[in-house]
């Protein structure tokens, strides 16, 4: 889209967990960019030799993990450091629940990636867009989250529930059928992009 409409400037900045400016960049919107990107992945980026089959992660906290729709840009990095088929367990407090009534709505009636993906197909919504994106990448790797949202809930958002790290860690190892699995540690999952 951005190059259809070819902007005459860009202007981007990148900010250290404190909130801190850590570079500025300007001008061509191409050029720009790609300095930013550098500088991102200079800093937040981790070189991932190979695909783990277990990735545990948390958001970072508050206010990273304050509902499912923000925690869903975590799911979005670790999910490039799981194997195919493997297992993600996240820690999310989510005090605020799904974040979106609308996200909600779509995980909670059409409960498959293809279903809202049929439905976003009849028309683009706002929070319809992130449900196929959350289904889409649950649809690749099983999903175990501990956080404080109801069982219920968190089924309807097509994960399984845990209350507990060891819960998890158990749930996660029946699942992928042994104990002798590879296993990636993300502490602040929202801020670490996995490369390679």
């Amino acid at each position: 889209a951005t190059k259809m409409l070819r902007p005459p400037y860009l202007f981007n900045v990148v900010l250290n967990e404190q909130k801190e400016f850590v570079g500025v960049f300007a001008g061509d919107y191409e050029k720009a960019h790609r300095e930013c990107c550098r500088l991102v992945d200079q800093i937040y980026g981790v070189t991932v030799s190979a695909r783990a089959d277990l990735a545990v992660v948390s958001c970072g906290g508050h206010p990273k993990d304050i509902n499912m729709y923000q925690a869903h840009k975590t799911l979005e990095n670790v999910a490039r450091a799981v194997r195919p088929g493997g297992v993600i367990v996240l820690f999310a407090a989510c005090p605020d629940g799904p974040g979106s009534d609308l996200f909600y709505k779509w995980m909670r009636e059409f409960g498959s990636l293809q279903r809202i993906e049929e439905e976003l197909r009849k028309g683009f919504v706002l929070g319809g867009h992130k449900a196929y994106a959350v289904a889409r990448l649950l649809a690749q790797v099983k999903t175990i989250l501990v956080s404080d949202l109801p069982d219920p809930m968190v089924r309807e958002l097509l994960m399984t529930p845990a209350h507990s790290g060891e819960e998890a860690l158990r749930l996660a190892y029946d699942y992928l059928g042994t104990q002798d699995a590879s296993i990636c540690l993300m502490p602040h999952g929202s801020l670490t992009f996995p490369l390679g």
